[in-house]
């Protein structure tokens, strides 16, 4: 996908600005063609909102849409160290995942949960996941992440 249409399906969204999006795109593109020449980990990319998930849920599907039709592929996880996760991923499935892209930040396990199940039941056509969700994380950490990871 080039720039301007990368740029336009972001606009159709109205998820980021066109600098953002043009921002993002330039960082996408630089990781993938470093990915290729054999540097595994997924590259984390913060893009997280926080709030509650009645009102994000349109949001993140739409999100989840976007990123996995740009993608050849996509998975869709929580965690509670999208760093770490980024690691174990490439240790997984070496040079199979380039961007682990984090959604939204939350302090509730359940709605994560809640979350996760959703997105991959909506999504199931697009999405990798063999399960609906709902695992993931059960740390004392404050915070827990939901995030997507693209090829």
């Amino acid at each position: 996908m080039d720039n301007r249409s990368f740029k336009r399906m972001c606009e159709r969204i109205s998820l980021l600005t066109p600098d953002q999006c043009h921002r993002l795109y330039r960082v996408l593109s630089t990781r993938q063609k470093e990915l290729q020449v054999g540097v595994d980990d997924p590259e984390v990319y913060w893009e997280c909102e926080t709030g509650h998930l009645n009102q994000l849920e349109t949001k993140l599907l739409r999100r989840v849409g976007a990123y996995s039709s740009w993608s050849k592929s996509a998975y869709i996880g929580i965690t509670n160290n999208p760093e770490r996760r980024a690691k174990q991923t490439a240790r997984k499935y070496p040079g199979r995942w380039r961007h682990l892209i984090v959604l939204w930040r939350t302090s509730s396990r359940n709605q994560l949960r809640k979350a996760e199940s959703m997105l991959v039941a909506r999504t199931k056509a697009k999405i990798e996941n063999e399960r609906a969700g709902g695992g993931g994380p059960n740390s004392d950490r404050q915070w827990h992440y939901l995030y997507i990871l693209l090829r």
